[in-house]
């Protein structure tokens, strides 16, 4: 049968060497680094190498997963050499010492463990997709001979597995005593460095003193009433972290990208945001300031890249447009999505409490798997609206989100904030930082900008 011919590669001779040569400077990484085996090695497997001396090598990595010495390596190839090899396989020893003059060549080579997610990124592209060219091939072959019940039958359950393959639950475990060093190391170049580790700080010296920042993996949010200040405020952050030298993504449901655009103009122009931009009264002096200070407020290379999604913003979507701007080379260090509430899931449920816990429940999880801050703002529950202060015994409706948030900020807007022209931001939650800690802006909303008093 047709169906049963050899397997062949959708890639030409030079995206096979491109993925060979990925594929062996992960294993040089995971040789080199015990904190790049635990925090990788779950997504990876054995097939998705093309590289046979690297399925080899990675299989005694996964076997030995605290150590992986050369003379480990070669005892557990030649435990294993019937398996690796097959019965009767000629040259047996002199396949030995390839493999071992391969593992000691990738054991010595200098790689930096940071770039290792990337490329393990890659790596699972090719794999699938080679995976999806070997299920169509067979699925053509079962057509050519005549057995279409059987190829709709094959495809649709292979394509199925090739989904759910590349959809595993992520679960990182290790002896708490086991990276101890690593650790250590990781906190004494944190107090060399105190950005060592991406934090998102929001440029207002009292909620950062409060909370600490935003870290890698922690989900934000910033409740309020309507017109209170949370997109505005969320810019400020955004703005900062392009200032810090952060890529920042701000993904918008409620507003078009240009008008996010415009607005981030008159943040950093000091331009009146209706007057100058959205009717057009900009002067040409203002546009040389504006083009002047957009430049000097990007010196660092940061970046703010700006996606709109009119309608249909499932966490998702949002996994969609963190994977293409990967895919071009762009590491999104924050994200902000402008706003939770306008977010959709896909499917039903029950109450809006209960699609706000779940989209809440999903972002974080988001969070989590990219590595990256993620604020978003929500509305306040019409009860907490006239409130000096809110505490989680109040929160009531918004209690869904509460919980799953790192960091919890309300937006409050008191007697005295009414007579002064202010709001107070109350840190409700912190999950490493203080709570209950209140902060006095002073929003200049014509011109887009928050700063605190």
């Amino acid at each position: 049968m047709s169906s049963s011919s050899p397997k062949k590669s959708i890639l030409d001779k030079d995206l096979v060497s491109t993925r060979r040569d990925m594929e062996r400077s992960i294993i040089s990484m995971l040789l080199r680094s015990k904190m790049a085996v635990v925090r990788n090695i779950h997504r990876l497997d054995v097939d998705m190498f093309s590289d046979e001396t690297c399925k080899i090598i990675f299989g005694t990595i996964k076997r030995y997963r605290k150590k992986v010495g050369l003379e480990l390596f070669i005892n557990d190839i030649k435990k294993r050499k019937k398996k690796i090899f097959g019965k009767g396989a000629d040259n047996i020893k002199k396949r030995i010492e390839k493999l071992e003059r391969v593992f000691v060549k990738l054991s010595a080579r200098k790689v930096s463990t940071d770039k290792i997610e990337p490329l393990i990124d890659e790596v699972v592209k090719y794999a699938r997709t080679d995976r999806m060219a070997q299920v169509m091939f067979k699925y053509i072959g079962l057509v050519e001979d005549g057995e279409i019940d059987e190829a709709e039958k094959y495809i649709s359950q292979e394509v199925f597995n090739v989904k759910r393959e590349s959809g595993n639950v992520i679960v990182d475990k290790a002896e708490v005593t086991e990276y101890l060093n690593e650790r250590i190391e990781e906190a004494q170049k944190i107090s060399d460095d105190p950005d060592y580790i991406k934090r998102s700080y929001t440029g207002i010296k009292g909620i950062d003193k409060a909370t600490g920042g935003l870290w890698p993996g922690e989900l934000g949010i910033i409740e309020g009433g309507s017109s209170i200040g949370k997109s505005t405020l969320l810019m400020e952050f955004a703005h900062y972290r392009r200032l810090l030298g952060g890529k920042a993504l701000f993904i918008t449901i409620e507003m078009p990208r240009d008008q996010v655009e415009k607005r981030y103009d008159a943040r950093v122009g000091g331009l009146n945001y209706m007057q100058k931009l959205k009717h057009g009264g900009i002067s040409d002096k203002e546009i040389k300031r504006l083009k002047k200070k957009m430049k000097a407020t990007g010196k660092r290379g940061g970046k703010i890249y700006v996606a709109s999604v009119p309608q249909g913003c499932t966490p998702a979507v949002v996994e969609q447009i963190l994977e293409e701007y990967k895919m071009n080379g762009i590491d999104i260090d924050t994200l902000f999505i402008d706003y939770l509430d306008l977010m959709e899931l896909d499917h039903k449920v029950w109450s809006e409490q209960h699609l706000l816990g779940q989209l809440s429940k999903q972002l974080k999880g988001i969070a989590r798997a990219w590595q990256l801050g993620l604020w978003t703002p929500t509305q306040a529950s019409a009860e907490g609206l006239d409130e000096d202060s809110v505490s989680e015994s109040s929160i009531g409706y918004s209690r869904r989100k509460f919980q799953n948030a790192d960091i919890f900020i309300e937006v409050l807007l008191t007697q005295r904030d009414l007579e002064e022209g202010t709001i107070t931001v109350q840190i409700v939650k912190a999950r490493d930082g203080m709570r209950n800690q209140f902060i006095r802006l002073r929003p200049q909303f014509d011109k887009m900008r928050i700063k605190e008093i």
